[in-house]
């Protein structure tokens, strides 16, 4: 299990994304995605299991760095107090 993102790994993850490298890095990421997708479909059981892997890691690491910002701007809201009854 990995460890938990802190407020740093968010704000790192963040600005890697709104850069041009970072969004470059995704759009890689994505292809090998779509290989990993496409090998899937034509290998025996065995191989499938493992590509399957690969591509949950991929799909873990594209969700991660796609949503470092909405979560770093939760973080940062005020937490809601209950209405007073």
């Amino acid at each position: 299990m990995r460890k938990p993102l802190d407020k740093t790994d968010l704000q790192v993850l963040s600005r890697i994304n709104a850069s041009p490298d970072g969004r470059y890095l995704l759009a890689i990421l994505k292809q090998e995605l779509e290989s990993a997708d496409d090998e899937c479909r034509r290998l025996d059981s065995p191989a499938v299991h493992r590509s399957q892997g690969a591509a949950k890691v991929l799909v873990d690491i594209i969700a991660t760095l796609e949503g470092a910002r909405d979560k770093l701007e939760a973080l940062n809201r005020p937490a809601r107090q209950a209405p007073v009854a």
